[in-house]
């Protein structure tokens, strides 16, 4: 028998028991990341993982912060339904940045 790893069995649950809604800043996110990434890296790329579970819907959003993140490699997981989540837009994010996108779509009801 395969025992599989995913978010829901291995986080004790927390993750599977996150309900969408409310305020989301992802470029606020992003931003408060990025200040984190500020000091010597010796070298190393710097990188993002970005996890959200809903739209941007609270400034600073996305389009504001993106151009600061430079080099900067992120990558996305999408935490709710296709309707809480702008899968095509956190998608060309990771993508502009070489990371990748992975959208953990549930049936919240």
């Amino acid at each position: 028998m395969l025992d599989f790893i995913t978010p829901c069995n291995y986080d004790a649950g927390i993750i599977c028991d996150l309900m969408p809604g409310g305020s989301t800043s992802i470029g606020d996110g992003l931003e408060e990341a990025q200040t984190q990434l500020s000091g010597d890296l010796s070298g190393n790329t710097p990188a993002i993982l970005l996890k959200t579970d809903g739209l941007q819907n609270t400034a600073p959003l996305i389009e504001t912060v993106e151009p600061t993140l430079g080099a900067t490699r992120l990558c996305v997981v999408g935490f709710g339904t296709e309707a809480s989540l702008d899968g095509p837009l956190l998608s060309q994010l990771a993508g502009d940045h070489g990371g990748v996108y992975l959208g953990l779509v549930r049936d919240w009801s």
